[in-house]
């Protein structure tokens, strides 16, 4: 017995039974595209790999001992190694340059009076001072830093300068447990938590970080509206 070598096929076969009606198989080439998975001789095709495998052959001759030759590859040329494909947005058609004699006029920007409203209200809340302290940037006295793990509060005084030690990490409860994740050192006991002595040195922080970005956020907008209109 030998084994036939026709595509779909896959039998063994006695050559001296073998005729011209022995083998169903598949001619073409099978062909593998867009998750599907054909046959080129008859179009059949299918999503699932195993039902694919069990296509029938759609045509009859005799078995083949023989191993059908491999579709050729294309040859990659050397020159296609060093190709660039450069891929541009579509041009888009230029606007019609206005007459030099047309007049200029002079663009304002606004701001709606619901951004102010709100982005006033988000700095108060955030700052917990009055509005007047917040805009001069006075800060009164009495003020607590907002560095965690530091008690100091603002005086008026030499002492305001000196070095601020807090934790700049974040404060972590997990089973129980209670520490900074900067420092790592752990009780269970949170009055001993609280009273924990910082792992880093810095300045006092009289203002919380998000009322030092709103305040940077307000002064580049209101910068760059300037410089528009200049």
């Amino acid at each position: 017995m030998e084994q036939c070598y026709n595509r779909g096929c896959g039998q063994t076969f006695d050559p001296e039974k073998n005729t011209d009606e022995s083998c169903c198989h598949h001619p073409g080439a099978p062909y593998f595209h867009d998750a599907y998975k054909g046959w080129s001789c008859c179009k059949k095709k299918s999503v699932d790999f195993t039902e694919f495998l069990s296509i029938k052959g759609c045509t009859l001759s005799k078995h083949s001992n023989i191993k059908p030759p491999e579709p050729e590859k294309p040859e990659k040329r050397e020159s296609d190694k060093n190709e660039v494909v450069v891929v541009r947005s579509p041009i888009k058609a230029t606007m019609q340059r206005p007459p030099i004699e047309t007049p200029m006029t002079v663009i304002r920007p606004t701001i709606a009076q619901a951004l102010k409203d709100a982005i006033d209200s988000l700095k108060l809340k955030a700052s917990g001072i009055s509005e007047e302290n917040f805009e001069s940037g006075a800060i009164p006295i009495g003020t607590s830093c907002k560095n965690k793990g530091c008690t100091y509060s603002y005086t008026g005084t030499a002492t305001d300068n000196e070095e601020c030690v807090y934790h700049p990490g974040a404060p972590i409860f997990h089973e129980g447990m209670k520490y900074w994740s900067c420092c790592q050192r752990k009780t269970s006991d949170f009055a001993v938590f609280i009273a924990q002595k910082g792992c880093a040195c810095g300045e006092h922080m009289w203002f919380k970080e998000v009322v030092k970005t709103i305040r940077k956020i307000t002064n580049t907008f209101l910068f760059y509206c300037v410089l528009y209109i200049i």
